[in-house]
């Protein structure tokens, strides 16, 4: 990618640039930022891919900042079970203000991947909320379709803004979240056990405050299936 951020960074940050069609063979198409507290703010994002974890910015670190951003997509594809559009995985992180416009989301999920799980979603793939809370606001988004090529052996958790919000610990707080577009189509043909909904496929203690969702159509594959509006699988939702 454009830009690493090592683990042995105090900190990181980017103000103000614009990425283009940046490529990076792991993690972060424009943007890894493996350290704690970086910081990302009024920056552009276009057609930005990873091979292994796809998306413009790759997060490992916790209690990061990323605001005021606007990411582009002509149409998102690449050989990974783990795909979102900003961000792979956080954990204590603030997403704020970030305008998102993908088009379609396409996996061509290589079997051989070491992954358990193919993991899809608009914004983020997984949020963990083991060590702090993560508070996600004011976020429009504008995705066609999310969908696989072919059909995965792999369990499927999908979200139109999050797959998995994965360890509970602290709450994930969602406010001013609006699609803007007409439908979202989730077709993700899996053989295993799929987890789809409109906003996130599998959600625990998770907080709502005005959320808006345009028509949702799910399709899945052969094995069973928990598919919803909202959320594929919900635990703990406060309003």
């Amino acid at each position: 990618g454009a830009l690493f951020v090592g683990s042995h960074s105090t900190s990181g940050s980017a103000f103000n640039n614009t990425y283009i069609a940046n490529k990076a063979a792991v993690n972060g198409g424009a943007i890894d930022l493996n350290t704690t507290g970086g910081y990302i703010n009024g920056s552009r994002f276009y057609n930005n891919t990873a091979q292994r974890n796809g998306g413009a910015v790759y997060v490992a670190g916790e209690n990061a900042t990323i605001s005021n951003l606007k990411v582009v997509y002509d149409g998102l594809s690449v050989q990974s079970p783990t795909l979102a559009g900003l961000a792979v995985s956080i954990d204590g992180t603030t997403i704020d203000n970030i305008s998102l416009e993908i088009g379609d989301i396409t996996s061509t999920i290589t079997e051989s991947s070491s992954a358990s799980s193919a993991k899809l979603a608009g914004l983020v793939a997984t949020v963990n909320a083991e060590n702090a809370k993560n508070t996600i606001s004011n976020i429009t988004l504008n995705i066609s379709s999310i969908k696989t090529s072919k059909t995965t052996s792999k369990k499927a958790y999908v979200g139109g803004l999050i797959a998995e919000v994965k360890t509970s610990n602290y709450v994930t707080q969602l406010s001013n979240i609006s699609q803007t577009n007409d439908k979202l189509t989730i077709n993700v043909d899996s053989s295993q056990e799929s987890i789809f909904g409109g906003l996130i496929g599998y959600a625990q203690n998770v907080s709502l405050d005005k959320v808006t969702l345009s028509k949702v159509d799910i399709t899945s594959g052969s094995g069973s299936a928990s598919l919803g509006g909202l959320f594929g699988t919900a635990k703990s939702i406060t309003e």
